[in-house]
């Protein structure tokens, strides 16, 4: 894991169960001392006896209605999330109240072809999941899955699909150039030049409703041989709100009928990534990153080399694309393996990699989120406090 020293301040949510008015089931307490939350998703577990069987629930602040979503993550116990704005210092007393009337702010998947996906808001896309079916006399075009990002108001994507400079970079991406399976020779699924590939499976869920959206896949991981070798549950989250998009990652891959499988290559050539569209390629000289402290003094107009395992804890890049800038954050969370190097390209990739080691027992777990924005480039203080709130574990104190 990694250690990122950040300077640690208490996130408490306190769950009150004192005499509310009809319709009313109890109240979240939510003290922030040190830091503020501007549209930040905050979530607070309870037992499935505290809710009743409205079809939806909601959070009332004052004379504000403020909409909740339901996770079901386990049979005694429920997720609660909705986006927090409070100042540093500042105490807020929610009150979770049933029988709302549906929120303006939807999430909803809607099949764009046989083979595709993606998750609107009112109407507009936010994500494309993309899972072709492999087919080797089109391998080109069917070797991995990967999820686009849009720009809801333009419609468009704003990441890369095949063809272009480097086909296989597409989207949001996960694979290794270097995987051997019980000492094997190597596969690569980063490349995926000799059938080896990696191939949807199954959708395991959906996330739909007013606070955000997502699903969790399958994927399977396969050698040249079409032999399954590593299994990865994916899962997304997304979040919209005042033209910021925040969308969480997660992945737990672990091996199939195998005792060791080894992920191995370099910072290029592994791990989770993101590429820009691309168009970014053919106007590469306006592309910058904006990095953490320990790195500030490398220029934002080069990319980061050498053979240091830098350990960031984050690393923005921003581009030009249609006329516009939009700028994406890549935040590592510290539960994350140690010794990742990060990759940068200015014609529109980066993300980080690092070696490890999988085994019956043993998968790896990864938790990225990735903050995507439009206009001017956030600041590298307003980039450490967004991903101090990522990373920053919440702790729950519960009282009669």
């Amino acid at each position: 894991m990694k250690d990122f020293r950040i300077h640690k301040s208490l996130l408490i949510i306190i769950l009150l169960f004192q005499a509310c008015q009809p319709g009313q089931l109890f109240q979240i307490e939510l003290d922030f001392p040190e830091r503020e939350l501007q549209n930040t998703p905050v979530f607070v577990d309870v037992n499935k006896d505290l809710l009743r069987a409205e079809e939806s629930y909601c959070l009332q602040l004052g004379s504000e209605t403020i909409p909740l979503q339901i996770e079901n993550i386990s049979p005694t116990h429920l997720r609660l999330w909705w986006e927090a704005n409070i100042s540093a210092g500042e105490k807020k007393i929610y009150t979770v109240i049933g029988g709302c009337t549906r929120a303006d702010k939807v999430f909803l998947w809607q099949t764009t072809g046989k083979n595709s996906m993606q998750l609107l808001q009112n109407g507009k896309p936010l994500i494309g999941y993309v899972h072709p079916e492999f087919d080797i006399n089109q391998r080109e075009l069917t070797y991995k899955p990967f999820h686009h990002v849009f720009d809801p108001h333009k419609g468009i994507p704003i990441t890369k699909g095949p063809g272009g400079l480097y086909s296989h970079h597409r989207g949001i991406y996960y694979g290794y150039n270097q995987i051997r399976v019980d000492g094997g020779e190597p596969v690569d699924i980063w490349h995926n030049h000799h059938g080896e590939h990696s191939e949807h499976v199954r959708t395991i869920r959906e996330f739909t409703g007013p606070v955000f959206g997502g699903h969790t896949v399958e994927i399977e991981w396969r050698d040249t041989q079409a032999q399954t070798f590593a299994r990865e549950i994916r899962t997304l989250k997304v979040f919209h709100e005042n033209d910021q998009m925040i969308i969480d990652f997660h992945s737990v891959l672990e091996p199939v009928d195998a005792d060791i499988v080894e992920l191995d290559g370099d910072r290029h050539h592994g791990g989770v990534q993101f590429r820009a569209d691309n168009e970014v390629s053919e106007n590469s000289e306006e592309t910058f990153f904006t990095r953490p402290l320990q790195v500030q003094q490398i220029s934002p107009f080069s990319e980061i080399e050498g053979d240091d395992m830098y350990d960031l804890p984050w690393n923005a890049m921003s581009y030009v694309l249609d006329g516009e800038q939009y700028n994406v954050a890549y935040f590592s969370h510290p539960s994350n393996p140690a010794g990742a190097e990060m990759s940068e390209r200015r014609y529109g990739r980066f993300g980080e990699f690092f070696p490890y080691t999988i085994t019956p027992g043993n998968p790896l777990e990864v938790t990225y989120r990735f903050i995507v924005t439009k206009g001017e480039t956030p600041s590298a203080e307003t980039l450490q406090k967004q991903y101090e709130n990522f990373a920053e574990k919440l702790n729950f104190e519960i009282k009669d």
